[in-house]
């Protein structure tokens, strides 16, 4: 049971992470829609977050795939850097286009933010 739970912790991970960036960017239309501007410290929350999942999502990712270096702290400060090269070198193309997918989780809710700006 416990080894099941260990292997689907990266889909969980996923999982969490696109809730999380639904979630948040729900809100940050809302806010937009009735021009509201969000506190510094909803962006930071978001960034700590969505840095803090990656990390653990790539640390419980790497164990499957052979990966032999330790990457959870350097994945939490560099992530933008180092994301990219250990999905390249992990699924080639498909790990580029999975990095543009993470990309563009971090970037909705300031998009939606805007959206919704523009619509009221």
């Amino acid at each position: 049971m416990e080894k099941d739970v260990m292997e689907k912790a990266p889909k969980y991970l996923a999982i969490t992470i696109i809730g999380l960036s639904l979630i948040f960017a729900a809100q940050q239309f809302y806010m937009g829609l009735h021009e509201i501007e969000s506190t510094d410290s909803i962006y930071t929350l978001w960034m700590c977050l969505f840095t803090v999942l990656i990390a653990m999502w790539c640390d419980r990712d790497k164990t499957g795939k052979g990966w032999p270096y330790e990457y959870g702290f350097f994945m939490f400060i560099f992530w933008p850097l180092v994301l990219p090269y250990y999905l390249a070198k992990t699924r080639g193309l498909d790990g580029l286009v999975m990095f543009f997918g993470f990309g563009a989780l971090y970037a909705l809710p300031g998009l939606t933010w805007y959206m919704g700006y523009q619509y009221s």
